[in-house]
């Protein structure tokens, strides 16, 4: 089945095919507590850290 991830930081949306989940994390990932954030606004966010 195809999973969407919604960014919390901006409008994209991420299929299971476009971001490898691994298998032991899929239960995970799929929590309603979890919160996603995309490749672009991670790697934005973790420069602003640096």
């Amino acid at each position: 089945g195809e999973d969407l991830y919604c960014c919390i930081q901006c409008p994209r949306v991420v299929c299971d095919h476009c971001i490898l989940v691994p298998a032991e994390s899929c239960s995970k990932v799929r929590d309603a507590d979890v919160d996603f954030t995309c490749p672009v606004c991670y790697e934005e966010t973790d420069r602003e850290n640096s």
